[in-house]
Formats: structure tokens, C-alpha cells, sequence
């Protein structure tokens, strides 16, 4: 899950210490794969999401959410492991802070479960990895 706000007129290094700030914040189901997915579908014709979700109140939103992009997907759930929440500001130079929550169930997404899932159907013609996830220690 999502949740995304945007910074005014001002930009991070501009702000002199604590700053208040209203505006739109929104939740919503995202992440890299589910972008890409939900863009490539028009110029693709088998497109999947492979990857892990957690098993909270957030998980069923997620589930309907990547079914109705009407994309192939092989979400594997972890037990007892929350979805992770990540939180993106944007201020007005297009600058992103990320901060997401630990344990991520994406983390747990391993080399072998995507073969196996890789290998049920024809070969795909482009594969998209996260490359935030990239950046993580277990990477």
C-alpha cells in the first residue's frame, strides 16, 4: 500500500526544520510492478505481477486491485507477515523521500519462485524488476 502526499511550493533542503503541511494524501495499492503492469497491458499481451503480499486488512484491497487490471498474476501470500505500507513525499522539485515499513513481503520474493512462475507459459518479451527493492540489504 501506498500513501503519497505532495510538499508545496517548497522544496526539502528549503525547510529550515519541522514543517507543517495541508494537502491531498492518498492511499492507494501500488509499488513498481503494479505500475508497469497496469501501463504495459496496452502494449503487451501476457502480462504478470510476480510477487509476494503480506496477510493483513490490506491484503484483500491488494488482491481485487491487481485482478481488476486484468493482468496475469501469481501473488504469493506470507503468513502472519503485514503488507508493507510505504509512505512517498514528493516535494516541488520532483524530489521523493520513500519510507517503508520492515519486514516488506517483496523481500521475501526469491529467485526460485519466480522461475518456477516464469516457466508456466510462453517466455516473456520483457521482465521489470524492482529496483527499489534492489537497494535493500537482502537484495
Amino acid at each position: 500500500m501506498e500513501i503519497v502526499a505532495q510538499l508545496g511550493a517548497e522544496s526539502f533542503r528549503a525547510l529550515p526544520g519541522d514543517h507543517l503541511e495541508f494537502g491531498n494524501i492518498e492511499r492507494m495499492v501500488g509499488g513498481t510492478a503494479v505500475s508497469l503492469a497496469a501501463e504495459a497491458r496496452y502494449y503487451f499481451r501476457d502480462v504478470r505481477i510476480i510477487s509476494c503480499i503480506g496477510d493483513d486488512d490490506f491484503t484483500k484491497s491488494i488482491e481485487n486491485h491487481v485482478h481488476g487490471l486484468g493482468v496475469r498474476n501469481a501473488l504469493l501470500r506470507i503468513e502472519n507477515l503485514p503488507n508493507s505500507v510505504c509512505l512517498t513525499m514528493r516535494d516541488a522539485e520532483g524530489s521523493r523521500i520513500l519510507f517503508a515499513n520492515q519486514p516488506t513481503p517483496a523481500s521475501r520474493l526469491t529467485f526460485g519462485y519466480v522461475q518456477r512462475q516464469l516457466s508456466d507459459g510462453p517466455t516473456p518479451d520483457l521482465i521489470f524488476a524492482d529496483g527499489y527493492l534492489l537497494l535493500t540489504p537482502v537484495s
